[in-house]
């Protein structure tokens, strides 16, 4: 009967499926895990206390008015008073500060005088999430600052609150948008996709050349060569580098002369920067793939490593808004240390004290990685030399084609 042999066939994929934890784990725990790892990240469900800074240049009461506003509006966080925009600035590159109010000498007075004032709010335009909120957040708080204080200033003239308002001239709101005023999202956004793709590339072809060495079983060949665990990994790790290394620049030199994504900072930096990703990268795949026993484990773990990272990297949704979960993703990940870096110098004009502390990351990460794989390719060569001597078959140990 038809109904009885497809239950047959269910029942036998079924005990296919449970008998494998890896194939167990990827159809039935992924997608809850991953929809939770998302629904964390977007908690928030809209960008809110985006850090905003004040220069006080006049350091009135009026002036300092603008801080209460600001600390009253949901989408902004007043996160305190600069003494210029040079340091604002840094704030921006630094990913500490995304708007910044400017309050110019003499504004109270003018205000008092009937002159006219001007209120400057500076937006960062990087993140194009971010900036169209604080967009309108700083928009909102100068216009209805300059509304209140001149409908206030001629309701104490004698003016009826019935007429003030329409008599009321508004401080001159003025919006600046550094960095990417057109709002534009083809060069905003390919910076941190081309990053992406280059990692996911790697991160599977380190992964299928390595573990593929112990799944085959070819460990004699490498006895004839050298015996030293140290030269094997040196010399893998050096070609897949430069493999990966070689079509990282060319994606990168695609987008910028073909598609005309502009740098606008220093292109050495750029370079040694993406350098040093594919550096670690290619050390975190090697990591992974000598731990594991074959070539399909060690591409899932670093599938699903990487599917989300673009997602957690704070390219796009901010790191401040983040729960404290993510934010921990967030720093472990080496995309999120290689792409907003990237686009610090690309569009922001950042040096290399700007990106210190994500460098130093990425050395660390490498360096962890490989020592980690060297003593895993060490200790499986010698246990492989010793099964060699004993006259026993190669099946276990690292294995390295002729």
């Amino acid at each position: 009967m038809l109904i009885i042999r497809m239950l047959r066939i269910i029942k036998r994929e079924l005990k296919i499926v449970w008998s494998d934890w890896r194939l167990t784990v990827m159809i039935f725990a992924m997608p809850v895990l991953y929809t939770a790892l998302l629904g964390n990240l977007y908690a928030e469900r809209r960008v809110t206390r985006i850090p905003a800074y004040i220069v006080d240049q006049d350091n009135s009461l009026l002036s300092r008015s603008v801080a209460n506003a600001v600390s009253r509006n949901e989408t902004l966080r007043f996160a305190g008073y600069l003494p210029n925009l040079d340091e604002f600035r840094t704030k921006v590159i630094r990913r500490e500060g995304h708007v910044c109010f400017v309050i110019p000498k003499n504004f109270e007075r003018d205000v008092k005088d009937g002159r006219k004032a001007k209120l400057l709010s500076i937006i960062d335009g990087s993140n194009l999430l971010l900036s169209n909120s604080a967009y309108k957040a700083a928009t909102t708080i100068s216009q209805t600052f300059s509304v209140g204080v001149l409908t206030k200033k001629l309701t104490m003239k004698g003016t009826p609150g019935e007429y003030a308002l329409p008599a009321a001239m508004p401080i001159e709101s003025v919006a600046r948008v550094w960095y990417i005023p057109s709002f534009e999202y083809f060069g905003f956004i390919m910076l941190g996709l081309v990053g992406t793709v280059v990692q996911q590339i790697a991160l599977i072809g380190v992964a299928l050349a390595y573990a593929r060495e112990r799944q085959h079983g070819l460990i004699p060949g490498i006895f004839k060569i050298t015996s030293s665990p140290l030269e094997v990994l040196a010399t893998k790790a050096i070609l897949y580098t430069a493999i990966n290394l070689s079509t990282a620049f060319a994606a990168y030199a695609l987008t910028i002369y073909h598609y005309h994504v502009k740098i606008d900072g220093s292109m050495l930096m750029s370079a040694m920067l993406l350098g040093l990703f594919i550096f670690t990268i290619v050390a975190l795949g090697v990591c992974v793939s000598t731990l594991c026993k074959d070539e399909l484990f060690a591409t899932e773990i670093l599938m699903l490593m990487s599917l989300p990272s673009f997602l957690l990297s704070g390219f796009t949704w901010p790191v401040f808004a983040m729960t404290p979960v993510i934010k921990f993703f967030n720093w472990i990940l080496p995309l999120s240390h290689f792409i907003n870096p990237l686009r610090a110098i690309a569009t922001q004009n950042g040096t290399f004290a700007d990106i210190r502390g994500d460098v130093l990351w990425m050395w660390a990460v490498a360096t962890i990685s490989y020592v980690v794989a060297y003593l895993v390719v060490w200790s499986t060569m010698a246990a492989a030399k010793r099964r060699m001597d004993a006259g026993l078959p190669p099946d276990c140990g690292y294995h390295i084609t002729e």
